[in-house]
């Protein structure tokens, strides 16, 4: 980029001390801008922003005849929607407005929005959600510019990542306005994006509104399905070991299901631990899904199964032998596996007196 720019500064002197066969043009620029943005940081993104800048001035100054066109404009956009920089959005707007402004007076491209969408989505800036949905409709409402899956995606996923307490509720709204249009189907991506949103949220009915999205996906993959029993591990749902469960079980009963992954097995697991009423049945789903992943040729407890199991065990038992002895045994298996480790040492210690604990570990740590 450094080489680029420095090419680019001979041609202009050359060109000023009177050789004409080597004045830069449109595209001489345009490579310069491209090369900063290659370097998707911060630098290369002030780079090529400086770069675009000296192109308006040196053209509103009367030095050149050369004016950024769209794609100039859209080069930096871009660079700043890559540079996973917190100001990228606001950097990014100041470059749209100029590129809509006298002289310019440019009318931006599909491109264009996109990668400005895609800049407040990167800013992690808590106003990206907002900031995203406004471009949105401008394009369906003003622009002549038709959004496509790439502008709702975006969208859905600044929302997301905007941290917002209606991230969840906004996330899923612009999914249903792409379900309705019908002309942009989401992309199973997206849905997950969507999933993610309402598996962090903190609204009480995020769960079932997760699971519906599930049912409702065609080619829902392994993402998917771990996303909505997370969804499920943390609702404030009496029966949220059971719907997790079942929808374990929906993957385990169909051949055009994906296969349950560790993390499918743990995510289940800790809806178990994280249940406070009808405890017995949890603890039963439990130890049942542990069962099914013993016996699984292809998959092996870890580190995260064994806490996990231990934590419910604390969590679902009443105290007395029959948990102590329980604890024991996974504590053995936990050992046999080679996964022990501090945090399953820490749960451990959480949940067993201090009598119990030295018993078990026998003074190992």
């Amino acid at each position: 980029a450094e080489r680029a720019e420095e090419v680019l500064i001979k041609m202009e002197k050359s060109y000023r001390d009177g050789r004409a066969a080597v004045k830069p043009t449109l595209l001489s620029y345009n490579t310069s801008l491209q090369a900063w943005a290659k370097i998707q940081n911060r630098i290369g993104a002030e780079r090529a922003d400086r770069v675009l800048s000296q192109m308006e001035a040196k053209h509103n100054a009367g030095i050149s005849n050369i004016c950024p066109d769209l794609y100039s404009y859209s080069i930096c956009i871009d660079a700043w929607a890559k540079s996973k920089d917190r100001s990228a959005g606001e950097r990014a707007e100041n470059i749209f407005g100029r590129m809509l402004r006298e002289p310019a007076c440019l009318s931006p491209n599909l491109v264009v929005y996109n990668a400005l969408i895609n800049a407040w989505g990167a800013s992690q800036d808590p106003r990206a959600g907002e900031k995203a949905t406004k471009i949105l409709d401008e394009m369906e409402q003003c622009s002549g510019v038709t959004p496509d899956r790439v502008s709702y995606s975006s969208v859905i996923d600044a929302w997301a990542k905007s941290e917002a307490e209606d991230a969840a509720s906004m996330s899923e709204a612009v999914l249903n306005r792409m379900e309705e249009l019908g002309s942009t189907k989401p992309s199973v991506v997206t849905y997950n994006c969507v999933l993610n949103a309402l598996a962090t949220s903190e609204d009480a009915d995020s769960a079932p509104r997760a699971e519906a999205i599930l049912n409702r996906m065609e080619g829902a993959d392994i993402i998917s399905f771990n996303t909505a029993i997370k969804a499920w591990t943390r609702s404030p749902s009496s029966d949220k070991a059971a719907r997790a469960r079942d929808i374990f079980d929906r993957m385990l009963e169909s051949k055009f299901r994906p296969n349950p992954d560790l993390v499918t097995f743990n995510t289940v697991l800790n809806a178990c631990a994280a249940s406070n009423v009808n405890r017995v049945e949890a603890f039963q789903i439990a130890m049942d899904t542990f069962g099914i992943l013993q016996r699984s040729e292809h998959l092996r407890p870890n580190e995260y199964t064994y806490g996990t199991l231990i934590k419910a065990c604390a969590t679902l038992l009443p105290q007395g032998h029959e948990r102590v002895e329980l604890v024991e045994q996974l504590y053995k298996g936990c050992c046999d596996n080679d996964c022990l480790s501090e945090p399953v040492v820490r749960i451990l210690r959480s949940s067993l007196s201090e009598d119990d604990y030295v018993h078990i570990l026998g003074g190992t740590y």
